[in-house]
């Protein structure tokens, strides 16, 4: 047996059994197996054997067999994991290094068979490349801990594969054993290679590229990534192309002659195309197989010919913007995906390239623009009319530019650049504001515009817009505020004028009359200015005087009196029509006031014109401190005055015309309606009664009066009045009136001592003014018209006129009321000479044929009856009358022989007979005064279902007076005797004339004279 002495200098592996000496004093039997890696250097095994050795103890057959099925548990289960590990597993000998076990794994991945492997060192796996190191390796390993290694092995048909190998040492059958899990890492240490081929090539373009963006112009930056490529790459040439107007455009070249390459080419001819159609990088190992080469074109120069390509677009945020290929002209060469995916990388840095060109183009373009604005903005601000200020946060001051200066009327010693101070400026009543729109601008970080009043270097305050905005720096929080002041005074001004105007045209366009418009012109001036005391005097235009319309405060005990226009207190505005403030004004209205002008009060008076035309005077009063009533009223208060009593002076001359128009037309529409009464009227005291309605409703007198005149008596006689007690009216001046033939006024007639009957019972009743016009017409006095009226009537020229006017429509009206009764007593004669006519004709008639004796009058009188119970109007009964009379008159012109024959006439003579009515026609149709009567004459022969003669009319086309005639002319016949026969009884003939009615009859006439038969027929009896 080796001793452990031997074991370290031979290095041969030993064995032995032994005793120790546990750390509880007791003993342990033991199993040491080991060797010697190098000299001096002892590794190995130590196995407890304590129970197989222990003195005196003899394994019972129990044990025994437990220790055997405990081993065969062991060796089961380490088969099941040897065998169930997905990689191979080989085991081999610690000291022989021979390999004493595989799994199935081992056998497939190195193709031998586990026969082979089980007789092989392990060993004879190792590359030789690695043998000895692997040698030297395994000896220096600890053999009680586990290995992690990267080895090279040779597969049975001598492939070289690169392996990761994990190993462990265990005990199997007391010997230790190095079990391998190999996995192969051939193809993860390939990619891995490439993988840092690659990234050293993406390095190296990347350096070249990040060193020539922003350094060079856009073509020469593509330019030197082009030669990179082309290097770095390894082929002939490499083009870049950007898209413009959509085409492609030569950017860069390397490696072809520019001779062979168009400057533009089409964007959808060729690879550029596909590429751009795509969106990705392409690869064609030989072109002369390609499609997408278009065909060479003999008529076109010679071209740059390739046989291998590769292409990547050149994208910016999903936008291609160009194209990059490599070329190879003779030998075909393949581009593998990372060969191309590189292209791409490229592609993109030379399409951020071109997106840096355009923003350093732009930003520079922007610069430019920056500076120009900026001195522009330096011109605006030494021309502008605001005031910029700028507020720096770190010092907490204000600076100012030079127009605040002029803005202010303040020196630059006196603003102070100290926020506090500055903001004393601010009006005390605006602070707030200002100060409040501070707060929502930095709340809100939106910029801040806010009126407000500042003063001024004299004490007086000005109205501005202040603007602000607030700066920030890079962590957001402000640093700056900068803004402008621009003075809007006088744009405040105007937008107060403005809303006056609006407020005071609104105001006047809801009223109509000057009395509504007064106290609204009013309120509005002292509302707009603030006034406690007010008056508006207007011209009355009959006196021409000044009289107080309306009045407020301490005017008030003006209130209706009258001023002349060029004396007194009105004198100085009237005369030179423009505003006053004088001491004159309130000296004079303190007089007429008594004294109640005592307190400083500035009086200021305005004229109102209208049209060139002074039509009234603003009376505006306010109070003030005894030094300020010079300065009551500040110019731009003046001028808004000037201008709201232009407003108010245009609408009260819109109203006076408006007053004055409905005035005249109210006396026109009373003239009219007197006219019209007068000319459709025929009753006379109606048509006076209405004159005397409409003259007092227009004039608001108290009471008048028509006299006509009498030419036979020569008096005057009272025909109408109105507004008089009983006994009160007297007649009028008689002869004076008729000698003078005007009008005549008496006026205060209470304080004349007038007396005597006639003015005496005036003044009793009151009547302190008397007014009298003559009715005449044709130059002759036809009566007068009296007016009176219990105070004093103005002399007013539209009074008299409108009097005069309906004095010379009541002379009509007695006009023609006396040519009327003229005219009726005429024609009354003319018809009765007419009618006497007509009755003499109709008793001719009579006469000429005796067996008719009696019948027109009957039937004429009979037909009266008639039409009246038919409701027939008088005037019509009239005509229906004459033609009753005359409705045989055609028979004048019939032979005596047809027309008093004895006997029946033949045919013959019924043809001459029935010409009578055409007869009647033509004889009454030349009389005017018969026209109306010709019906009768002509249609009374007429009958119901139109069989009759001379026309053969059938129903209501028949006249009226025609009907109701034939009705009484064929019962007249039926009751009356004739030579060839007696008169029917009245029975007979109602029977026969209902038989006819709707066949000879008018069904309704009919009705009506059966049932008045007791009334009608009482001419037959």
């Amino acid at each position: 047996m080796v001793t452990l002495r031997q074991a370290a200098v031979s290095g041969m592996p030993f064995q032995f059994e032994a005793r120790i000496l546990t750390a509880l004093g007791t003993t342990k039997s033991v199993r040491v197996v080991g060797d010697a890696p190098r000299p001096n250097l002892l590794r190995g095994f130590i196995t407890d054997c304590t129970l197989a050795k222990s003195p005196g103890h003899k394994l019972t057959e129990i044990e025994r067999k437990a220790l055997e099925t405990e081993r065969e548990d062991a060796e089961i289960r380490h088969r099941e994991l040897f065998e169930g590990v997905p990689l191979p597993v080989i085991s081999y000998d610690w000291f022989s290094r021979r390999i004493l076990d595989v799994n199935q794994q081992a056998v497939d991945h190195y193709g031998y068979s586990k026969d082979e492997f089980l007789r092989m060192l392990i060993s004879e796996l190792w590359c030789d490349e690695i043998a000895q190191e692997s040698d030297l390796r395994l000896n220096r390993m600890d053999p009680t801990k586990p290995s992690h290694v990267e080895e090279r092995h040779v597969r049975k048909d001598g492939t070289v594969i690169e392996v990761d190998v994990s190993s462990h040492v265990i005990s199997m059958q007391r010997k230790p054993v190095r079990v391998l899990v190999v996995r192969d890492i051939t193809d993860r240490n390939r990619f891995e290679r490439d993988l840092q081929v690659s990234n050293e090539r993406l390095k190296s373009l990347t350096r070249v590229t990040g060193a020539v963006i922003g350094s060079l112009p856009l073509a020469e930056q593509v330019q030197l990534m082009a030669e990179q490529v082309r290097v770095a790459f390894n082929v002939d040439a490499c083009v870049v192309r950007l898209i413009r107007e959509d085409e492609l455009y030569l950017l860069a070249n390397v490696g072809v002659s520019f001779d062979l390459l168009p400057e533009r080419i089409p964007c959808n001819v060729g690879l550029p195309a596909r590429v751009m159609r795509e969106g990705a990088p392409i690869t064609i190992f030989d072109t002369r197989d390609s499609d997408d080469m278009p065909a060479p074109d003999p008529s076109q120069p010679a071209r740059y010919t390739f046989v291998s390509y590769a292409g990547a677009p050149l994208t910016v945020k999903d936008r291609i913007i160009g194209v990059i290929g490599v070329f190879m002209h003779a030998e075909p060469k393949f581009f593998s995906n990372d060969d191309l995916a590189h292209l791409q990388i490229v592609a993109n840095n030379m399409a951020v390239a071109v997106l840096n060109h355009e923003l350093y183009e732009q930003l520079r373009a922007h610069k430019a623009t920056l500076e120009a604005s900026e001195e522009r903005l330096r011109l605006v601000t030494d021309a502008s009319t605001d005031a910029i200020w700028e507020w720096d946060r770190d010092s907490d001051t204000l600076s100012w530019s030079d127009r605040v200066y002029d803005l202010l009327g303040l020196l630059p010693t006196v603003l102070s650049p100290q926020r506090r101070k500055t903001f004393g400026l601010v009006h005390p009543d605006d602070r707030m504001a200002f100060f409040a729109a501070l707060i929502r601008h930095v709340r809100k970080k939106t910029p801040f515009r806010v009126e407000l009043r500042l003063r001024h270097g004299d004490g007086s305050y000005g109205v501005y817009e202040a603007y602000g905005k607030l700066i920030y720096d890079k962590r957001d929080r402000p640093c700056r505020m900068v803004g402008s002041i621009h003075d809007i005074s006088d744009r405040v001004q105007r937008d107060r004028e403005l809303e006056a105007v609006a407020a005071i045209s609104l105001a006047l366009r809801e009223v109509e009359t000057t009395s509504e418009m007064l106290p609204v012109i009013s309120q509005q001036i002292a509302r707009t200015l603030d006034l406690q005391s007010l008056g508006v005097g207007l011209v009355d235009p009959d006196s021409d005087d000044v009289v107080v319309r309306h009045v407020s405060g301490v005017f008030e005990g003006l209130s209706g009196l009258r001023f002349e226009k060029h004396g007194g207190m009105v004198a100085n505005v009237f005369g030179e029509a423009e505003a006053k403030l004088a001491e004159a004004l309130r000296s004079d209205l303190s007089t007429i006031l008594n004294g109640v002008l005592k307190t400083p009060t500035a009086v200021l008076g305005v004229p109102l014109v209208a049209r060139g035309e002074v039509i009234g005077v603003l009376w505006l009063g306010k109070t003030v401190d005894p030094g300020a009533v010079g300065e009551a009223f500040s110019s731009g208060e003046s001028r808004l005055l000037g201008i709201l009593a232009e407003i108010a002076a245009a609408s009260l001359r819109r109203a006076a015309l408006r007053e004055r128009t409905e005035f005249h037309l109210k006396r026109l529409h009373s003239l009219s309606i007197v006219h019209a009464t007068v000319s459709e009227n025929l009753d006379l005291r109606t048509t006076l009664d209405m004159l005397l309605d409409q003259l007092r409703l227009q004039t608001g007198i108290h009471a008048a009066a028509i006299h006509l005149f009498d030419e036979k008596s020569g008096m005057f006689r009272l025909e109408t009045s109105i507004g008089f007690e009983v006994g009160v009216v007297v007649p009028p001046l008689g002869r004076d009136l008729i000698l003078n033939r005007h009008r005549s006024r008496l006026e205060e007639l209470q304080e004349s001592g007038t007396r005597g009957r006639r003015f005496g019972t005036m003044i009793a009743a009151g009547f302190e003014t008397y007014l009298a016009v003559p009715l005449i017409a044709n130059e002759n006095i036809l009566g007068v018209l009296e007016i009176y009226h219990k105070a004093e009537l103005p002399q007013n020229v539209d009074l008299d006129n409108f009097a005069e006017m309906l004095a010379s429509q009541a002379a009509i009206a007695v006009d023609n009321t006396n040519l009327l009764k003229s005219l009726r007593t005429a024609n009354r004669e003319l018809t009765a000479a007419y009618d006497a006519t007509i009755e003499g004709w109709a008793r001719a008639l009579d006469l000429r044929d005796h067996e008719t004796e009696g019948h027109t009058r009957r039937v004429t009188e009979m037909t009266v009856d008639l039409a009246k119970l038919m409701d027939v109007p008088p005037q019509e009964i009239s005509h229906m009358r004459r033609g009753a009379l005359l409705h045989d008159i055609g028979k004048m012109a019939i032979p005596d022989s047809v027309l008093l024959k004895a006997g029946e006439l033949d045919q013959s003579e019924w043809v001459v007979m029935r010409r009578h009515p055409g007869i009647a026609l033509d004889l009454l149709e030349p009389v005017s005064f018969l026209k109306p009567a010709i019906d009768i004459p002509f249609c009374h022969h007429e009958k119901w279902d139109g069989t009759g003669y001379p026309r053969g009319l059938k129903g209501k086309q028949i006249p009226l007076s025609a009907r109701i005639f034939a009705v009484i002319d064929v019962w007249d016949a039926l009751r009356s005797d004739r030579p060839y026969r007696k008169g029917w009884s009245r029975e007979q003939a109602v029977h026969f004339i209902r038989v006819q009615a709707g066949r000879h009859f008018d069904p309704e006439i009919t009705e009506v004279f059966l049932s008045n038969l007791e009334t009608i027929d009482r001419w037959i009896r």
